[in-house]
């Protein structure tokens, strides 16, 4: 009896033949046949992919509950290892880092960040922030077990990743801190608790206090001064009869004028004077001419200028139109000085308050108006700045100080 199996040569060959997937390719013949290694590598795929090979057989499951096959299957997640950096705030200018196991228990953990930071485990509750968080955002919460373990969970992820770029820090919050008690307004209107000498302060006062017929009113600086004075020195009279010196205003000023007078030799303001004295006898006409020696060759401007243009020498219009006739010749500006003038134009100044219709009406053509007032303008601005410059030279002359050299 013949064998009738005869295996497909085409589906265990090793290789295609040449110019199958470039005629595919081209549209030109039909799908060429897989190789062993492509079935090999399909299959593999297949595999890691967690898809059965094989179309699943319905046949034998017939009989099994249906209940088992809604039954999610639970894998049991490694334990979590390592160790995470712990920054906990000791006070409002200070942290302190501390690093834990991640295997610790949640009441083992919350008695060692409240034994840092100084507070309760039985009423204190602690949050966290990963680096990443925002500052303004609400804090995580470590209430239980499960958020603990989130927590350690998702920085050791950050801790693992490729991609971390700074270091992983698990910030402690307390999320319930003591609200700051309001400071209570001292009844007292003097506030003698506020002072360290309270009890002399008192003492003023109630000497102070019986009025007598003549008296000078004395503000509550003043008393305060007073009391202070007792403190110090137990030698001033504590029956507030005679005020200590430091209330005289006669030994102030002798004090003050012996102060000033010790510095007037070392002030360094002052201009230093060098006398030169020649062979010449002192004339009678010397003391005269102090004055005029000394301000020889010293730099002054005259500025006739104020804050306002009002003490200032106005520009004519003569003077406006010669100087814009340079710029626009053939304009002939010099020809509409009578014009102007007619109407009362004497100054740049009054030029400006007029508009172009105005000017039109005088005979001005349409196309010279515009220079006109262009030019009126900047010969008012440069006259402006410089005697605003002028007014700057004259300052600097008068703060600078300088050597004066005088000849007898």
């Amino acid at each position: 009896m013949s064998n009738s199996f005869h295996p497909n040569p085409i589906y265990y060959q090793q290789h295609r033949q040449p110019g199958q997937m470039a005629a595919y390719l081209l549209g030109m013949g039909p799908t060429p046949p897989l190789t062993q290694p492509e079935i090999a590598v399909a299959t593999a795929n297949r595999m890691l992919n967690n898809m059965p090979s094989e179309p699943a057989n319905d046949v034998g499951e017939e009989n099994i509950d249906p209940q088992l096959h809604n039954q999610q299957v639970y894998q049991v997640e490694p334990p979590l290892m390592g160790r995470i950096m712990t920054c906990i705030p000791v006070n409002n200018n200070a942290t302190k880092d501390i690093e834990i196991e991640v295997d610790i228990t949640l009441q083992d953990f919350l008695s060692c960040m409240c034994a840092n930071m100084g507070l309760d485990p039985q009423t204190a509750q602690l949050g966290w922030k990963a680096p990443n968080d925002v500052k303004q955002g609400l804090a995580r919460q470590l209430a239980t077990e499960d958020n603990l373990k989130t927590a350690f969970h998702d920085l050791l992820k950050m801790k693992h990743s490729v991609c971390r770029m700074r270091e992983v820090v698990m910030c402690i919050i307390h999320t319930n801190p003591c609200p700051v008690e309001e400071l209570k307004k001292k009844t007292d209107g003097n506030c003698t608790t506020n002072f360290s000498y309270r009890e002399e302060l008192q003492i003023v006062q109630e000497k102070l206090s019986e009025k007598p017929n003549e008296h000078i009113t004395l503000g509550l600086e003043v008393v305060m001064l007073w009391a202070q004075k007792l403190k110090d020195n137990p030698e001033v009279d504590h029956e507030c009869i005679i005020p200590p010196n430091c209330l005289s205003l006669d030994h102030l000023h002798k004090r003050k004028c012996r102060a000033s007078g010790k510095k007037t030799g070392t002030n360094p303001t002052a201009q230093p004077i060098h006398v030169n004295i020649t062979n010449n006898p002192l004339a009678g006409s010397t003391s005269a001419n102090l004055f005029s020696y000394a301000s020889h060759g010293a730099k002054c401007t005259i500025s006739y200028s104020s804050d306002d243009d009002t003490d200032s020498k106005s520009l004519s219009i003569s003077d406006v139109l010669a100087e814009i006739h340079v710029r626009y010749a053939k304009l002939n500006f010099p020809q509409y000085e009578d014009i102007l003038a007619n109407k009362g134009i004497v100054y740049a100044e009054s030029a400006m308050d007029f508009d172009k219709d105005f000017y039109l009406e005088l005979g001005i053509p349409e196309g010279a108006i515009r220079p006109f007032m262009k030019g009126i303008n900047c010969v008012l601005h440069h006259e402006r700045k410089g005697k605003k410059c002028a007014k700057l030279d004259d300052k600097e002359n008068q703060q600078r100080p300088r050597e004066e050299s005088v000849e007898l």
